[in-house]
């Protein structure tokens, strides 16, 4: 009889999918601040879709009450008002960094 290992037949979670769990849980808990605390705190690239249609690939950096600031893939930093925002989604891939942060 062949035996088998329970927990082999979970599919290993990789870091991003710990990232994204760790993301959904600081919404969960705190609310919109919460997650832009947790993106800002750990520098995650995040695609930013406005209500315009425009979208940004880029790492938030810093946000108050009403705005978001944010460096996009091409180190440009950028400011944009929360009321615009639809849609904050996380991405797989290299961190974009801004011009004076070193690796």
């Amino acid at each position: 009889m062949q035996s088998f290992n329970k927990d082999a037949r979970k599919p290993r979670s990789n870091n991003f999918d710990v990232i994204n769990k760790n993301f959904i849980r600081s919404f969960v808990q705190r609310g919109q601040n919460g997650a832009l605390e947790h993106l800002c705190k750990n520098k995650l690239p995040v695609c930013i879709y406005l209500s315009t249609g425009v979208m940004f690939d880029c790492v938030i950096t810093s946000f108050d009450q009403y705005t978001i600031n944010l460096v996009d893939t091409k180190n440009v930093s950028q400011m944009i008002y929360k009321d615009k925002v639809t849609t904050i989604q996380l991405k797989r891939g290299n961190t974009p960094r801004p011009n004076n942060e070193s690796n």
